[in-house]
């Protein structure tokens, strides 16, 4: 007898009779169950999505465990707003003096990244990689496993070039025939032949900023004339390393942080310049993909932003899951409860019970979560596109753990009230069919259903706003055209500057080109600025933002004149000439600025030109003073204005005349309105999350709405039988049966709209340009809930409404 009463044998007894009480369970009320499966399923599979997504992001630009912390030196600028700039770019004298000057420093390297894709070729072939110019220490400060090269002096040599892996066996065949090997290497920057000093693996980091080889940084300094190597000019970044694992932040940084101005100082510059030289700190590497928004000076989050935001979606659909399940387990409570009492009275102690109400939730939350994995297989391949990652359901350490810390989660929190509210009931009250609590269950179960649809109103409502603002920005007028305007690069015998005029010329000659010119970067966001702008006679220096324009650059781009002209080849010495924004003229307080001439570092240039404001920069941003330099040779794009008729030809004449010229290079072009949209990617991808989001709040509150309905009607089907007898007509019982569940959406709609409101406002202050925000957003979406909710509950109020009461009256 010992044997049969022993802990082991009366556990797995239990534990079998919870299994065969949660099946029957599932039987009886099978509607519920499955209302509960497909809702915590649903919210599980979006839990394990946007796991899945943080998991990858908080990953990128992580250092590996037991590796050295990398810092990045950043400085702040004032700006001509009076704001402060946070900016990542440096002096190329920064980082040998920090490595001479400051003992606490291991390794320093400076790193500039080509702007543009560079061409690889050997004999016939040409590859297309993305790289950058490190320092020579560069190697000794990121963990990039070398496969082949001497860490010590892979990079000493300006005429080397480091592989990555996977370039070097695509090119070579193998990293050991790619070792001493020499490439000729095509880019505005750099153009010759670098002999493979070694080849890396680019794996070890996941870096937000991919390269797939490494140029000298001291051949870039040899392309750079002596008057631009000063402490005002900041083409790199600066990476270092300690040489003590841990470091005092804020000591370091108030030692570094007039560093560049005591040396720019020290060179008998003004004091009256000194803000053309920043205050110096270094951040945490790993801040730099998650935390890289700065306002005056001050961190001020990023896309950190983004990940808390859907951890906390992730949290809300799941609890809105859990409340489905709490409301239905309470709504049936009743039932339930007359089980309880019987079981009590036989002698089952509270905690039985408890355990028992926790198995059975616990119970569904691994059925819903081996469906959800279902669910997340069949729609992970559509989360990879739309957010550009390359998530799997790979079974690890992290999964295990998360999917079990999950199904505990909520497997407890579904389970905890109707456990503890079920196996307090007193048996005597039970089953003379009496409920005290009723009352107070029924206001839990409103408050719950109220908090669901104050959720989903906040998802619907964000929606219809993001939806307004993106619409405000692909057709705000930004002030040149950017329909049927082209983009490519200059590459191969276009880096020649006699070749690339007569290649303009030739293409303006094809049918259906209307302009053709070159520019210096993308027109969409022109990041390029400097200070030291003066004026003669007029308001002292000034910083402004400045770009490389070809003749014709304004034509070609419809960028409209205020006064003045455009870039022509009619004129000589187009090279001292430059074009100014309102802004820049604002700027300058001129008068009158046609004839003007303007200084910068001892150069001096004629202003021939006005051009309206235009948004040369995202919408995030105010308009900013701009100036248009002449300088065909620091252009790196060719951009075309093409006629929207006969449109494919026209692509094809301009591929066959680029081949002409670039033979074995292939002919990539971007429309202008695809490269104004890549812009705000990230925004659009948030956008259509939260769509989808939304989308399936709405399910799982639905759901919930479904399953409670159909128990409404249930229970006041005698009710309803008798106002049919004395009379109610059957508006008056649909009215009655929706009323409750109509009242709840409109309290929901009072809480969410002011709560939107705010949260709506925090998201368009990243936007300069915005739209008018106002609650009418909300309502309307309050007004979408509401009607889908009439719907929802329409049937089986409808049909509790048309019941004979003759059968409802009968019915025990």
């Amino acid at each position: 007898p010992s044997i049969f009463h022993s802990p082991f044998t009366q556990t797995t007894f239990m534990f079998k009779h919870h299994i065969l009480i949660s099946y029957r369970s599932a039987l009886r009320n099978k509607s519920t169950f499955l209302i509960n499966l497909i809702g915590l399923s649903t919210g599980l599979a979006t839990a394990l999505l946007i796991f899945l997504w943080v998991q990858d992001e908080w990953i990128i630009d992580k250092i590996p465990q037991g590796q050295k912390a990398i810092y990045q030196v950043m400085q702040n600028l004032n700006s001509n707003s009076g704001e402060i700039y946070t900016s990542s770019n440096q002096s190329t004298l920064l980082a040998p003096s920090l490595k001479a000057e400051i003992p606490e420093i291991a390794y320093v390297t400076p790193l500039r990244t080509l702007s543009l894709a560079t061409y690889l070729s050997i004999e016939d072939q040409s590859i297309k990689a993305q790289g950058a110019f490190a320092g020579k220490n560069f190697f000794k400060v990121f963990p990039y496993r070398l496969i082949e090269g001497n860490k010590q002096n892979i990079l000493t040599d300006p005429s080397s070039i480091v592989l990555s892996i996977d370039l070097a066996e695509k090119i070579f065949g193998s990293s050991k025939a790619a070792l001493n090997q020499t490439l000729k290497v095509n880019h505005n920057e750099v153009s010759g032949d670098f002999m493979v000093s070694g080849v890396f693996n680019p794996t070890s980091i996941k870096a937000s900023e991919e390269f797939e080889f490494f140029l000298s940084h001291d051949y870039f300094l040899s392309t750079m004339e002596a008057d631009q190597m000063h402490w005002a000019n900041f083409p790199s970044e600066v990476y270092l390393t300690f040489r003590q694992k841990s470091i005092d932040l804020p000591t370091f940084n108030r030692k570094i942080e007039d560093f560049s101005r005591d040396k720019f100082l020290a060179l008998g510059n003004s004091e009256e310049n000194l803000d053309w030289v920043g205050k110096l700190f270094i951040r945490d590497f790993s801040h730099k993909y998650l935390y890289n928004r700065y306002e005056n000076g001050t961190q001020a989050g990023g896309r950190i932003e983004y990940v808390k935001s859907f951890v906390l979606i992730g949290i809300f659909i799941l609890f809105m899951a859990c409340i489905n399940f709490m409301n239905l387990s309470t709504a049936q409570s009743g039932r339930r409860a007359k089980e309880m009492g019987v079981k009590k009275v036989v002698g089952a102690q509270r905690k039985t019970l408890i355990a028992q109400h926790f198995f059975e939730s616990l119970f569904n939350s691994l059925l819903a979560l081996l469906l959800s994995f279902i669910w997340v297989v069949a729609v992970l391949p559509g989360v990879n596109d739309l957010t550009d990652k390359n998530l799997s359901m790979g079974l690890g350490y992290p999964l295990f753990f998360s999917s079990l810390a999950l199904i505990l989660a909520t497997g407890l929190l579904a389970g905890s009230y109707p456990a503890l509210y079920l196996s307090k009931i007193k048996p005597l009250v039970v089953l003379k069919g009496s409920n005290p609590h009723s009352i107070r269950e029924l206001w839990t179960r409103k408050g719950l259903v109220i908090f669901q649809f104050v959720l989903a109103l906040l998802f619907i409502g964000s929606v219809y706003v993001m939806h307004n603002q993106f619409k405000l920005i692909t057709t705000k007028n930004l002030g040149y055209e950017r329909e049927h305007v082209i983009l490519f690069e200059r590459q191969g015998q276009l880096m020649d500057s006699t070749d690339l005029e007569t290649f303009v010329r030739e293409s303006r000659k094809i049918p259906g080109v209307n302009f053709a010119s070159i520019i210096g970067g993308n027109p969409v966001d022109m990041e390029g600025a400097t200070g030291g702008y003066e004026v003669k006679g007029e308001k002292g220096t000034v910083k402004l933002s400045n770009e490389s324009f070809g003749y014709d650059g304004l034509k070609t781009l419809g960028i409209e004149l205020k006064e003045g002209r455009d870039f022509s080849r009619a004129y000589s010495n187009e090279e001292n000439k430059v074009i100014l924004n309102e802004t820049a003229v604002k700027l300058f307080e001129l008068k009158k600025s046609l004839g003007k001439r303007i200084t910068v570092w001892g150069d001096e240039w004629e202003v021939i030109g006005v051009v309206y404001d235009f948004h040369f920069q995202p919408l995030y941003e105010q308009i900013k003073p701009l100036v248009f330099f002449f300088e065909p040779d620091d252009t790196e794009q060719i951009i075309v204005n093409l006629s929207p008729k006969n449109l494919r030809n026209t692509l094809k004449q301009m591929e066959s005349l680029h081949s002409n010229y670039n033979s074995g290079y292939p002919f990539e072009y971007e429309f202008l309105d695809q490269s104004y949209n890549d812009l705000y990617q990230s925004e659009s991808r948030t956008y259509t999350l939260y769509t989808y989001f939304s989308a399936i709040s709405l399910l799982i509150s639905c759901l919930g709405l479904w399953g409670l309905a159909a128990y409404t009607a249930e229970r006041r089907e005698k009710e309803m039988g008798v106002r049919k007898v004395l009379g109610a007509k059957f508006k008056d019982l649909i009215l009655l049966l929706s009323k409750d569940f109509t009242q709840m959406v409109l309290w929901a709609i009072v809480m969410a709209t002011p709560l939107g409101y705010l949260i709506a406002q925090k998201w368009l202050e990243n936007f300069a340009y915005r739209i008018p925000l106002h609650a009418g957003y909300f309502v309307l979406a309050g007004v979408s809930v509401l009607l889908l909710t009439w719907l929802t509950v329409s049937l089986h109020t409808v049909r509790a409404a048309r019941t004979n009461p003759v059968e409802s009256l009968k019915r025990e």
